[in-house]
């Protein structure tokens, strides 16, 4: 049974997410272009020059969700033996931590080819992990990104 101590656990963890970021969520249809189309043979575009789709025969719009989180990255610095600090691997890594009513939608994204998140000063990561806190109830959920490349803001 879920307590009054209970809500107020997620409240407080929710409280500490200040960060307004978007999800890119992307939808491929037919293109909409009167003489073009998939062709039902090859699967490629009708009309190979197309301005709509560029010879696709299909195009992808994105539908972006907006959502609060807290943005931790990892600096990529560890100390080392001789009490120096050396870059690790994860550096640029990031973790972001959810509402739980929006792991969902961050599982969602990690699934989906193409799809991304749009964090604070319009860095674009896709999550690599989703995993959930628990008290004793859902607190939030931690979701691990890494920096995409080749992403560009689109709506």
């Amino acid at each position: 049974m879920t307590t009054l101590a209970d809500l107020r656990d997620r409240d407080l963890v929710e409280s500490t997410m200040t960060e307004t970021a978007f999800a890119y969520l992307p939808v491929r249809t037919v293109c909409p272009a009167a003489d073009c189309g998939v062709d039902p043979m090859t699967g490629g575009a009708i009309k190979i020059n197309c301005a709509t789709c560029g010879g696709k025969g299909y195009v992808t719009t994105f539908f972006r969700n907006e959502f609060r989180c807290r943005v931790d990255w990892h600096n990529g610095l560890a100390p080392n033996m001789l009490g120096g600090l050396v870059p690790t691997p994860d550096m640029g890594d990031v973790v972001l931590y959810v509402g739980v009513a929006d792991g969902v939608l961050m599982e969602r994204v990690k699934a989906e080819p193409g799809a991304y998140l749009l964090i604070e000063g319009g860095k674009t990561v896709r999550p690599k992990s989703v995993s959930r806190h628990r008290v004793l109830v859902d607190t939030c959920v931690e979701v691990e990104c890494v920096l995409a490349t080749g992403i560009s803001e689109r709506s």
